[in-house]
């Protein structure tokens, strides 16, 4: 006799089951997210993360024709 297979859980049904997890697999899905976090460099003496993204943008134009032209060459 063939297997039959079951029919998907309705939407309702996973957000019920998502919404009403154990305390433990809510604390180990945290542990992993947190264990996948890559630090980040600190800031130079003396700097705010403004100044330095600031300083990343100095090299780029006003004017669009440096990325059209890059645009252009990739299509």
């Amino acid at each position: 006799m063939p297997q039959t297979i079951p029919a998907p859980a309705s939407f309702e049904e996973r957000l019920e089951k998502y919404l009403n997890r154990p305390q433990e697999e809510i604390e180990a899905m945290h542990h992993e997210r947190r264990s996948k976090i890559i630090p980040g460099r600190p800031l130079p003496e003396g700097k705010t993360l403004t100044d330095v993204f600031v300083g990343c943008m100095a090299d780029i134009d006003d004017d669009d024709t440096e990325i059209l032209a890059a645009l252009e060459e990739l299509s």
